[in-house]
């Protein structure tokens, strides 16, 4: 009230044409807007933008191929479309230092907010900031049905048990005893149906490409002291469904 009241009339008294240039570089600076807009989602389509376990990833190679500007623009509508907090100054900062062009080191992160931002395997992950499930959450017991059975884990997790006679995914055969969800320890070996030899958990993790930060929160799936399964991410060899079974879904709830 104060700029339009006192100091807007005297800009027009002083200088007549004052109101149509401010209102011409007001309209360049929304052209200008749309053009960065515009440029950022088409970097965003070219940096494959995929869908993780938790929050999304983008070809982190593609990223530092940009110019810092380009790449910090691509980076805050990334993160905005995600209902993620965008970064400050500071913590682009922290991004260039930590995340761009280091070593690929899965500890390093750069987070604010609600945001955790991590490099693995030359992709860049935004998640949300959230602790994650762990060995030191009790044992979840399993009661399915020829159905759905939302099986709901720490932290805002949930797995679910979705009955199909055709997937693409691998299905779980039905009438297991004692259906139950654990989380790593440590030591657990498994066969994934179709593969000659059983290998430590660890190694089948780094084979499939799980991000290391979340290698201890995935569900595992037994029957009794029998592995099964493990997330969505395979079925155990000899409790895989011949023609209709079990497809697992594992999922962060979004918050409501």
């Amino acid at each position: 009230n104060y700029l339009r009241n006192q100091v807007m009339p005297l800009l027009r008294e002083r200088w007549p044409a004052f109101t149509s240039r401010w209102q011409q570089t007001a309209e360049l600076c929304a052209t200008n807007e749309a053009l960065i807009d515009e440029l950022a989602a088409q970097d965003l389509q070219l940096a494959d933008l995929q869908s993780a376990f938790v929050g999304t990833s983008i070809n982190l190679t593609y990223v530092e191929s940009l110019s810092q500007a380009r790449r910090h623009n691509l980076l805050r509508l990334w993160l905005r479309e995600q209902g993620l907090a965008t970064p400050e100054q500071q913590h682009l900062q922290q991004i260039e230092q930590q995340l761009i062009g280091g070593r690929q080191d899965a500890e390093a992160q750069v987070t604010w907010g609600d945001v955790s931002l991590r490099v693995y395997r030359q992709r860049m992950f935004a998640l949300p900031l959230i602790v994650l499930p762990s060995a030191s959450a009790q044992n979840l017991p399993v009661t399915v049905s020829t159905d759905t059975t939302v099986v709901n884990l720490p932290q805002h997790f949930r797995l679910t048990f979705e009955w199909r006679d055709i997937s693409s995914a691998p299905l779980l055969k039905q009438g297991l005893p004692n259906l139950h969800v654990r989380f790593r320890v440590g030591g657990e070996r498994c066969r994934p149906a179709g593969r000659a030899h059983s290998q430590t958990l660890k190694r089948l993790l780094q084979d499939y490409g799980v991000e290391p930060w979340l290698r201890d929160s995935l569900p595992l799936i037994y029957s009794d002291n029998t592995l099964v399964a493990v997330a969505n991410l395979w079925i155990c060899e000899g409790y895989q469904a011949e023609a209709e079974g079990y497809c697992l879904k594992y999922e962060l709830i979004p918050k409501t």
